[in-house]
Parts: C-alpha cells; structure tokens; sequence
C-alpha cells in the first residue's frame, strides 16, 4: 500500500514513535517526496505495526490531563488513520 505523509509527520513518526525501530524507519526512508508530500510504498503488515506502535503512544503522550488530545495526540490520530488497513 501506498502512504502520503507530510514532513513534520514523517520526522514525529521516524523521531518520536519508531525510535529505535531502524528496520520500520527504514520502511519509511525508502520514500520519495511528491508535491511536499512523501510517499511510502509498505506492507499491510508494516502499516499495521506502525499504526499499533502510534496507538500505544497516543495513550502515553496523547492526553492532557483534562483528557483533551494534545498536539501530540492529534498527530498520532492522523497517522493512526493514515496507517489503517481496510
């Protein structure tokens, strides 16, 4: 499957969320960049993995502490959504 992510999406999921996961940051690097965005050509397998590691990070950085999405949380949605299989 083909994924469309921005620049500051792409370096808040390779900086933040995959951290030390080089064999998923690596997934990501082989994009190309497109019209500002980059494109990721990855396995169903891999977005899966990718969509579960931002959902464990949503629950851990996502929140307030009135329970309010932080800026954090609302990238970590996007990307959730970005990585869903259907």
């Amino acid at each position: 499957m083909i994924i469309k992510i921005t620049q500051i999406q792409k370096d808040f999921l390779t900086k933040k969320v995959l951290q030390d996961r080089m064999e998923l940051i690596n997934e990501i690097m082989k994009g190309w960049l497109i019209q500002g965005k980059w494109q990721v050509d990855i396995s169903n397998s891999v977005a899966d993995e990718m969509r579960d590691l931002c959902s464990e990070m949503l629950q851990i950085i996502g929140f307030d502490e009135h329970y309010k999405l932080t800026k954090y949380g609302k990238m970590l949605e996007e990307l959730i959504d970005i990585f869903y299989i259907e």
